[in-house]
């Protein structure tokens, strides 16, 4: 082999890490399961982060869950999907990083750094480990983010930061059929997911039984504004009285 070919001995570290967006033969030979492959992953992602924040209510979600419920997970958690899928943004950055470092630690102590030979034969380890680095990297910031995502978003439910919403059962449906409000956790494509703050439990209930679910559409800042406004207008409207005990303490009086 010419060695301005031979990878091993004449190419840079990062030409040996740097990312590359290779795809196996068997997805050259059918490009139309590229699409599904991704978008395979992505559903793995989307339920992945699913499961695990209804399990923090004590929920299995995936027994209230149809096959298109799999298949609709990327669009109901796009963001999440998104944010669980740059890992490898993050290899990027996390490699680079590290070459510069030994860049500057081998230029400042060069005695450390290993002779041609060695050096060859440690990059060449390093190619054929490579692939399985990466995916391995990808792979556990994928669930690492989703598991620290899933238990900050579980606690911004309890904390009562999710989208509160008053319930109406259909008559006959069942037994209590007044308005309740609740937090809203998330739907399926049959159920719906509720946690009750005041009772601390969490409830799957079938859209069959429900008749409306509505919630204040108010922005934050419209709410805040029309809460000032309803205050302000309750104190015009009963102005404060002195207070008799401390009229009788001002002095001449």
């Amino acid at each position: 082999m010419p060695p301005e070919n031979d990878l091993a001995s004449t190419a840079p570290d990062w030409e040996i890490w740097k990312p590359r967006l290779t795809v196996p033969r068997w997805l050259k030979d059918n490009p139309g399961l590229v699409f599904s492959a991704v978008y395979l992953a992505l559903s793995t992602i989307g339920l992945l982060y699913q499961f695990l924040f209804f399990r923090r209510f004590r929920l299995n979600v995936l027994e209230f869950s149809d096959a298109t419920d799999f298949l609709m997970v990327v669009v109901r958690e796009p963001l999440t999907v998104a944010m669980a899928s740059l890992g490898l943004f993050f290899y990027w950055g996390y490699m680079w990083s590290v070459l510069r470092v030994s860049e500057w630690f081998y230029r400042r102590w060069p005695h450390w750094r290993k002779d041609a030979a060695k050096l060859a034969e440690a990059r060449e380890k390093a190619r054929r480990m490579v692939p399985s680095a990466q995916a391995m990297f990808i792979t556990v910031y994928a669930v690492l983010f989703t598991m620290l995502y899933s238990a900050w978003q579980s606690k911004r439910a309890r904390d009562g930061e999710f989208p509160q919403v008053t319930v109406q059962f259909k008559v006959g449906a069942v037994e209590r059929t007044e308005p309740f409000q609740a937090t809203l956790l998330g739907t399926t494509s049959r159920f719906v997911f509720l946690y009750r703050p005041e009772t601390k439990r969490a409830e799957a209930l079938p859209f069959d039984a429900i008749a409306q679910l509505s919630w204040d559409a108010r922005r934050p800042k419209d709410r805040a504004a029309d809460e000032a406004a309803a205050a302000a207008a309750a104190a015009a409207a009963n102005p404060a009285t002195p207070d008799p005990a401390a009229k009788a303490a001002e002095p001449g009086s």
